[in-house]
């Protein structure tokens, strides 16, 4: 019985595995057809000369928002670290968080990526791997949360249809599912109080929901609306980042944009290609009609490929090589002390020996 386990387990993972292998090549085909016209006719000369051309003030306040991206997606870590209660010093909290995003971000897989720097830096801060492991967790599904309500609200104040593929969704049906998904977040709100036991009445204090609360813990109330304020302020100021180095066409509105990068971010992290490379911008572009068809025409084409270029610059690959830097330095550090903390107990050892 044990072998058939087994091996239905290992069947169900080849078929989780093929299924996101087709996904990811799905998309990427996809994201190759909506992006070709936006390189068709660009040279590599052509696209470096406009990526120069970008404002220095642009791509100043691009990297401004970019550091305001990741110091507030340092407030998932601290959420579930506080529903693991495990405290650990902050700059310890900032260190983990900074460089489980950028690897999760740059590199796909973000539970094992993200995951391994978590469990690295906070294991040594003395937090055990059961913890660690919450905190992934916790903070993987606070991400999510956080994406999905940031969206609904750019959703509710966008005055447009929402347009994607060639499907529109009049702005009417748009809102009320909006406001359906952020009902939702009061919710689980209301149902943290339940959950929380003062308020708890005698005939869920036993049987299944006594073990539910047991295995499952939700945070208080003012925790979810913070988590609300701060991840809308950090999908802003992530979107923001692209908003500025992107030439804008007559008629934009923001809350359209942030929607737009919502799903080209979703779309990228679903598919685990590596930080979204192609799908995020097709996606992108793809809920923008009106900007991608300007594109298209050539333009904006040569300003949208340099916006694109210079976004993944300073939003994945400057990050992720601070956080290498960073953390080669501290391990470094770490290796360097403890080679010293080796070699005097052997001088210690075989001094007295010697005499």
């Amino acid at each position: 019985m044990k072998i058939f386990s087994r091996l239905g387990a290992l069947g169900s993972r080849f078929w989780r595995t093929l299924a996101m292998l087709v996904l990811a090549g799905v998309m990427s085909t996809l994201a190759w057809r909506a992006l070709r016209p936006l390189v068709h006719e660009l040279t590599p000369q052509q696209a470096m000369a406009a990526l120069r051309a970008l404002p220095p003030g642009h791509l100043l306040a691009a990297l401004g928002l970019t550091v305001c991206s990741y110091l507030l997606l340092t407030f998932y870590d601290r959420l579930a670290l506080r529903m693991v209660e495990s405290d650990v010093p902050l700059g310890t909290m900032m260190r983990a968080s900074f460089t489980s995003y950028t690897l999760s971000h740059t590199l796909g897989f973000g539970a094992v990526t993200g995951g391994s720097a978590r469990l690295r830096i906070y294991g040594q801060a003395g937090v055990s791997a059961a913890k660690v492991a919450r905190v992934v967790v916790i903070a993987g599904i606070a991400f999510w949360v956080g994406l999905v309500t940031a969206a609904s609200l750019a959703l509710l104040v966008n005055p447009a249809p929402v347009t994607l593929g060639g499907h529109t969704l009049p702005a009417g049906p748009a809102r009320l599912v909006a406001l359906a998904v952020l009902v939702l977040v009061p919710g689980g709100a209301v149902a943290a109080r339940f959950f929380s036991g003062r308020f708890t009445p005698e005939w869920a204090r036993s049987g299944w929901l006594a073990r539910m609360r047991q295995a499952i813990t939700l945070p208080h109330p003012g925790a979810v609306l913070a988590l609300v304020g701060v991840s809308t302020l950090e999908l802003s100021a992530a979107a923001a980042a692209l908003y500025v180095l992107l030439p804008h066409p007559q008629g934009w509105h923001f809350a359209a944009f942030i929607l737009a990068y919502a799903m080209g971010m979703t779309a990228g992290l679903v598919t685990h290609v590596p930080g979204g490379l192609g799908v995020f911008e097709a996606v992108l572009l793809a809920a923008l009609p009106e900007y991608a068809h300007g594109a298209a025409n050539g333009q904006t084409g040569a300003a949208t490929l340099a916006a694109l270029l210079g976004y993944r610059i300073i939003y994945y690959m400057l990050p992720l090589v601070v956080a290498v830097g960073i953390n080669l330095m501290i391990e470094g550090r770490h290796f360097w002390v403890r080679w010293r903390a080796r070699r005097a107990r052997r001088h210690g050892a075989t001094g007295p020996a010697a005499s």
